[in-house]
């Protein structure tokens, strides 16, 4: 009986995965978001979060809603949990704009004025910065046409931001991923960070 119960409720959980997969697939295959088809799945993860389907973060979206859901769910390694990874990544593909919360709870008050500057005290957190956020960010210096801007000139603290990059202009970045710019020699974490932050702090004064 507790086999046949056990059994039961892995039927119902699998059932619940799919019909979100229907849904949410029904909804990204409108018209309106046919922009973002060729985008791997990768674009909408966080680096906070846990669980990721990693046997599909390098497929493109309009890939994975081509798959049948048992398709996805026989892929090797992919269980109950993944899949349900896999909805929340499709879930934020159906946003039109990422995230823009950088600072999360310890976010100054005001970190959402257009021209608010973060406090000393506001930790800017990059584990909640998505490809998708940071593609919206490089957008914004690259429409104002502020690709020879010196990091040195915005970053919050020169402290934060290693010497030999202080004159480096954001063009130097703009045209890279997160996951290219982390890959470059020299740039850890920390130098990482300060990147994202000097670009989020020209997006919050000058995006529409």
């Amino acid at each position: 009986m507790k086999n046949d119960t056990k059994r039961k409720e892995v039927s119902v959980d699998q059932y619940r995965l799919m019909s979100m997969f229907r849904g949410v697939r029904k909804t990204l295959l409108k018209k309106k978001y046919a922009d973002r088809m060729d985008r791997q799945l990768a674009y909408w993860a966080l680096p906070s979060d846990r669980r990721l389907p990693l046997a599909f973060l390098g497929r493109s979206l309009g890939k994975i809603l081509d798959t049948p859901f048992e398709e996805l769910m026989a892929t090797p390694g992919v269980g109950d949990k993944k899949i349900a990874a896999l909805m929340m990544l499709l879930s934020r593909a159906t946003k039109d704009t990422p995230p823009e919360d950088p600072y999360g709870v310890s976010k100054p008050p005001r970190a959402r004025s257009r021209r608010a500057r973060p406090s000393r005290r506001a930790a800017f957190d990059p584990g909640i910065v998505s490809e998708a956020l940071w593609s919206q960010w490089r957008e914004t210096v690259r429409s104002h046409e502020l690709g020879r801007l010196k990091l040195g000139r915005v970053a919050p603290t020169l402290q934060s931001l290693p010497t030999v990059i202080w004159h480096a202009p954001l063009e130097e970045y703009m045209n890279l991923s997160l996951s290219e710019i982390r890959q470059l020699k020299t740039h850890g974490e920390k130098r990482v960070r300060t990147i994202m932050e000097v670009f989020w702090l020209v997006h919050e004064t000058l995006a529409d």
